[in-house]
């Protein structure tokens, strides 16, 4: 995607928000590159208790009203250079569910999902994808590492996803009883 030449309004970018220096170099070295590097942070787990798209839908909506900096996106001034990062509510994030037929086919689904480029102007940096295998099943998170590392994703978001997925699933079946 073309950085420089986004066309974002000014007053949508965050007020006075300051760019973590490891954004700012991030962003640099993915400008100067001719061939440009795939900056994704993956996280692919199994989970032995079945996920419905449906639910995970909602999970996804609930940890992205709660997360703001989900919604970020990134452009650079023209004529001074300076890299803004804005909250982009607008742009749709992707909640995916591919059912394939054969294990085999796996890794290489998920070497695809997990080198394709985001485009840091306009795309939703996250996304999520269920992936429905004979006898599994994964959930598969991928996010540009401008806004979140690995430690974040573990730490920060996975707990709050299994929260969304899992614990209001057991609050609505015991609602039922």
């Amino acid at each position: 995607g073309n950085i420089q030449n986004s066309s974002f309004k000014l007053d949508n970018r965050i007020p006075e928000a300051r760019i973590h220096h490891f954004e700012q170099l991030i962003f640099n070295h993915e400008l100067s590159l001719s061939e440009k590097l795939v900056y994704n942070e993956n996280f692919v787990i199994e989970y032995q208790q079945p996920i419905d798209i449906d639910r995970l839908n909602k999970a996804v909506e609930q940890l992205l009203s709660k997360n703001d900096i989900l919604h970020s996106n990134y452009y650079q001034e023209e004529v001074s250079g300076t890299l803004h990062r804005i909250i982009n509510k607008n742009s749709k994030y992707i909640c995916e569910e591919l059912k394939i037929d054969q294990i085999t086919d796996l890794k290489q689904i998920l070497f695809r999902l997990q080198n394709k480029p985001f485009d840091v102007s306009k795309d939703k940096l996250i996304r999520f994808y269920l992936i429905t295998a004979p006898q599994k099943q994964l959930l598969c998170i991928i996010s540009h590492h401008l806004i979140m590392d690995a430690t974040s994703l573990a730490n920060t978001l996975l707990p709050e996803l299994y929260g969304a997925l899992f614990c209001e699933a057991f609050e609505y079946t015991g609602n039922g009883s």
